[in-house]
């Protein structure tokens, strides 16, 4: 009895460290793209586009291979009907006889159709691999978005905890301050508005983590009631390009660049295919057969043959398939052209958002130690007999909005240098 309860108080403990040890982890940016990129099902399903394409292309070189079959029956019966022969009856023979017949058939030229089609699935697999880059980018943004979004909330809130602690302590000094006839009544009314407000802000700010911490988990393919943190790391960029080198390493870089001109190219092997329908093909094959029953010899023989196909009219279909790619092909270098356009954009907003984020950043840092000097005077001032409460609060109020802006454009800039880095073609983070 006494070992069981050993056993049973060994489990509890080893879980509750784990439970506590998986409470601990925090989740960097990458973290978050990584578990991204295995549960998102836009990835899940591009991985499963290129594998279908390995298949076909492993299936379009099975032309150059030999074709070999076996094909054996085995028969056994005692029925069977009389026959008279001359007038001659002879009974009904039972049936004991079995045959095999081994057939190899190997394609001798197919016009290079068998090459063209692997070629035309070897274009399809690259054309699916920048696919599943383009939804990897687009996902590691999103991811991104979430991750600083989140980051900003669990800021605020530490700071919103930090203001209702300081908005508690003016609120006991100006009471002790009218007890000892310091301070008016209505300073104290002032301090119990102002916790009253920070408790409220602190209270949108609760939410509000709540809520960026669920869209991230959502986008992470994590499940809602897990409870984890992030560490809310933030990044600068190790080079940063001036805007004509940014739209050209866009355009060399760009997933969707390289995915349109895997389709141009992909058509232009379609096109190729199909016009070698129009020629000829030319099949040989040999087979050699074994057949014997109870009452007769052994019979073996072989056979070869070959076989020419040449097309000679076949409804305009070899004209109409490639009429078809054609007109694909079109209308990919015109989306390619489309895309050229959009990257600009991306680009261009990308690099300005970013520069003026960061000019922001520079003067929020400034105008935080602005306020934060201004609350050091008005406390001073007020310690000393010369200032008001309400000046305290003002300057308090002053300093709060200072930090909150230096923490959104913190991360604004954050998602702007993410918006540039996928922009440019570059991995995140």
């Amino acid at each position: 009895m006494n070992k069981i309860f050993i056993i049973v108080l060994i489990l509890i403990t080893f879980n509750t460290l784990l439970a506590k040890d998986e409470e601990s982890i925090k989740f960097t940016l990458k973290d978050c793209i990584d578990m991204a990129m295995d549960n998102n099902p836009s990835i899940i399903r591009a991985r499963q586009d290129i594998k279908v394409a390995e298949s076909l292309k492993t299936q379009a070189l099975a032309t150059y291979l030999p074709n070999l079959k076996y094909t054996g029956i085995y028969q056994k019966s005692n029925q069977g009907n009389g026959t008279i022969v001359s007038g001659i009856y002879f009974p009904a023979v039972p049936i004991d006889d079995y045959s095999g017949t081994v057939s190899v058939s190997q394609t001798v030229f197919d016009t290079f159709k068998g090459f063209f089609q692997y070629k035309q699935y070897k274009a399809q697999i690259e054309q699916y691999e920048y696919a599943l880059k383009e939804s990897a980018t687009n996902v590691a943004l999103t991811v991104a978005q979430d991750y600083f979004n989140a980051a900003r909330a669990k800021d605020i809130l530490k700071f919103r905890e930090n203001t209702l602690e300081n908005s508690l302590k003016y609120l006991d000094r100006a009471n002790e301050n009218f007890k000892v006839g310091l301070s008016p009544k209505s300073d104290v009314f002032t301090a119990e508005v102002n916790v009253t407000q920070a408790k409220v802000d602190l209270l949108s700010a609760q939410n509000d983590i709540k809520n960026k911490m669920v869209q991230l988990k959502i986008d992470t393919g994590l499940s809602v009631d897990r409870d984890i943190s992030i560490s809310g790391e933030t990044y600068e960029l190790k080079y940063r390009q001036e805007m004509n080198e940014a739209l050209s390493t866009a355009m060399e870089q760009r997933p969707e660049m390289k995915k349109y001109n895997a389709q141009i190219e992909y058509q232009n092997k379609v096109i190729d295919g199909a016009k070698l329908q129009r020629l000829p093909n030319v099949t040989v094959g040999v087979s050699y057969n074994y057949a014997t029953d109870s009452y007769l010899s052994p019979d073996r023989y072989y056979s070869v043959y070959g076989q020419v196909n040449f097309p000679i009219f076949d409804g305009f279909s070899t004209k109409s398939q490639v009429e078809s790619a054609e007109a694909t092909k079109t209308q990919y270098i015109s989306d390619k052209l489309k895309q050229e356009r959009t990257i600009i954009s991306d680009v261009t907003t990308a690099y300005y958002d970013m520069e003026t984020n960061s000019a922001k950043l520079e003067l929020n840092r400034l105008q935080v130690k602005q306020a934060n000097l201004n609350l050091e005077i008005a406390e001073g001032k007020y310690t000393s007999g010369v200032g008001s409460f309400q000046d305290i609060l003002n300057r308090q109020d002053d300093y709060s909005k200072a930090i909150i802006n230096l923490i959104n454009v913190t991360y604004d800039y954050q998602i702007s240098l993410a918006k540039f880095k996928k922009a440019t073609g570059e991995e995140l983070p």
